[in-house]
Parts: structure tokens; C-alpha cells; sequence
């Protein structure tokens, strides 16, 4: 009889004869000037902001081949909601939702934030198309998920 584990011995891994350029700072620009956005850069990364949400994409790794994308949401959720009420909505949201991970952070103001995140590892490549792909769904997914908390709030 054949085990579960006996299956997977002999897989071999594929291997794909195509070389996908390396993320870099000046390709993920590039896409964000595409998607029509204003940024920022500094040596953290490229930051745009948009109405009531700061969105940040920074390189990391060795060859800065993973693109950590976050939506702090700072403003457009109600004064009124206590941080208790909005950490219980983002732990609804992460339930449900796959992407982004949603977390709270209370400010030195005593505002609470709520940040998205997300982490792409494109240690094999990423094509433009790829690229500007997962950049609309960053921006999509960050409004989406400000959007749901203020009905889920209201």
C-alpha cells in the first residue's frame, strides 16, 4: 500500500527555463506613476497618500525581493468608536478576509489606526503585469477594507 508520505519522495520540483526581471525600486515607481498615483519616496520606500489613507511599499530582503505593501487607515473611520469596537470589527475582517491582515494601533494622539498588510516575496521574479496587478489590489483592498469598517462602525 502507498503512503501519503511514499507520493511525495519522488516529486521533482519543476523547473521553468524563464528569467522574470527583478523587483526594484524603479519598476514598483513606475507602476505607481502608471495607476495615476502622487508618492513619496525615501529610504524606506514609496508612500502615497490618498484621502484618509497612507499607503507604504517597501523592498526588503537580501536582493529586496519581498514588496511589503501596508494601508494605514488614519482618518474616515467614526470618532465615536471606541478602539475596542474597531479591534473587534478588523478581528471580523481577518476572519473573512485572506488579504490584507488587518491590525489596530493606537497613536501617540490616542487615535486609533488601522493598518493593512501584505507580503509578496518575488525571489524568482515578477513580470509588470504581475506587478501592476498586485499594486491596484494594495490600493483596492486598502479602501475596500476603510470602506467596510465604516459601514460595520456606523
Amino acid at each position: 500500500m502507498t503512503t501519503a508520505t511514499d507520493r511525495y519522495v519522488h516529486w521533482v520540483t519543476p523547473t521553468y527555463h524563464v528569467h522574470l526581471p527583478p523587483l526594484t525600486h524603479k519598476r514598483l515607481k513606475n507602476i505607481v506613476k502608471l495607476l495615476g498615483y502622487d508618492f513619496k519616496t525615501d529610504a524606506t520606500g514609496i508612500h502615497v497618500e490618498t484621502e484618509g489613507i497612507c499607503y507604504s511599499l517597501l523592498l526588503h530582503g537580501p536582493t529586496e525581493e519581498i514588496l511589503i505593501a501596508r494601508a494605514n487607515i488614519y482618518d474616515g473611520l467614526p470618532h465615536y468608536a471606541s478602539h475596542k469596537r474597531i479591534r473587534e470589527e478588523v478581528d471580523r475582517w481577518n476572519v473573512h478576509q485572506m488579504w490584507p491582515h488587518a491590525y489596530t494601533h493606537v497613536c501617540e494622539h490616542g487615535h486609533t489606526h488601522v493598518i493593512g498588510d501584505v507580503s509578496m516575496n518575488y525571489l524568482g521574479g515578477v513580470t509588470d503585469n504581475q506587478l501592476l496587478l498586485h499594486a491596484e489590489l494594495v490600493f483596492q483592498n486598502g479602501e475596500r477594507l476603510r470602506s467596510e469598517l465604516q459601514q460595520a462602525l456606523s
